[in-house]
């Protein structure tokens, strides 16, 4: 919700913030199942070191976050 003053309050961007990363990752997640299903690379990558995996993952997210926000269509937030 917006304040009286019309700023975003602190739980707005938090909330702003937690909708980015959701649609970064709901993005992610759609490409990596795309991509298990076109290549047949799903066993190599659940082969690899969980750790490895959500670097991967997350890595991926930040690159989606970044050009979705240089594109206008996400706000960078905290």
């Amino acid at each position: 919700m917006l304040s009286v003053n019309g700023n975003l309050t602190l739980s707005d961007i938090k909330v702003v913030k937690v909708m980015d990363k959701d649609i970064s990752a709901t993005i992610v997640k759609e490409i990596i199942a795309d991509f298990y299903g076109r290549y047949g690379l799903e066993q190599y990558f659940r082969s690899l070191n969980p750790k490895i995996q959500v670097e991967i993952y997350e890595k991926w997210i930040e690159i989606v976050s970044t050009r979705l926000h240089e594109e206008g269509m996400i706000h960078r937030t905290i």
